[in-house]
Parts: C-alpha cells; structure tokens; sequence
C-alpha cells in the first residue's frame, strides 16, 4: 500500500501526484500469514482528514438513510434529487458519510432486487421445476394478488 499520492506526476500541472514516500509494503508467507517487510511513515504533503471521507473505510450509507433513499426511489424521485435530499437532512455534503456515487450505487443494488410484474411466477416456475428434478427440495412461496 501506498499513499495516493505517491506516484510521479505526469502533467505539469498535476496538484495530486508529488512523489510522496509513504507507503507499507507486506509479503505473505507459506503458512498464509502476512509479514510487513518495509513501512516509510513520512509524507512529503500535509494530510487533510476530511479527505478521509473518500477512503471506502470511511464511507457508510446509515439505516436511515437507507430507508430513506428506497422510498424515494419507490416514489420516483430522481436519484440526483434525492441524494440532494439526504444532503440537506444531513446538514451538507460533507456530513453525509459518503460519496455520491455510494448513494447511487445503493439505489441500483435496490432495483435490481425488487421485484417487478411477473417475476414472482417465474421464481415459482423455476422452484417448480426444481422440484420436479430432485423431490428433495422443498419450497413455500406465499402469492397474495395487489389490486390497484
């Protein structure tokens, strides 16, 4: 690992990229453990701490939000609206916990798993020819029928 900005800049007038030397360098063992074979501590920039946000450690969508960001979704608001929303509920960009591109990649993990027009019959077809194929396996799905 090594810090992010520590390759040779490529542009002139690249700001992120200085040749920084910190960096953990580790090598792993026959028995499967890891060793840390060098570490250089020392940066040649100032660390800001807010840039920690960005750092996938650091970035976690909370359960409110969670809710939150569903049922807006359920609601057909757009996604950029609401992440806009969470925003402001959070008290600016920089208290949200995470970057956009978390809020929108949790919103296209949620459409992917609901489930649309006729997709519980196809998932009871195929549990059906599951069934078929080994008597073994077992399955209970509970249909109920939504009028609108």
């Amino acid at each position: 690992m090594e810090c992010d900005k520590s390759r040779v800049p490529i542009a002139q007038n690249s700001s992120k990229r200085i040749g920084c030397p910190a960096r953990l360098n580790a090598r792993r063992k026959d028995d499967g453990f890891w060793v840390i074979s060098k570490t250089v501590m020392e940066h040649n920039h100032d660390l800001d701490p807010i840039m920690s946000i960005l750092m996938p450690a650091h970035r976690i969508i909370n359960v409110h939000m969670k809710r939150q960001l569903e049922a807006n979704d359920i609601a057909d608001i757009r996604p950029s609206k609401n992440i806009r929303l969470c925003e402001v509920q959070a008290g600016g960009p920089d208290k949200i916990g995470c970057i956009p591109r978390d809020y929108r990649n949790f919103i296209d993990n949620r459409r992917r798993f609901r489930l649309g027009v006729g997709d519980a019959e196809a998932i009871r077809k195929i549990f059906a020819r599951l069934y078929h194929r080994d008597r073994i396996f077992f399955h209970l799905i509970e249909l109920t029928m939504r009028v609108d």
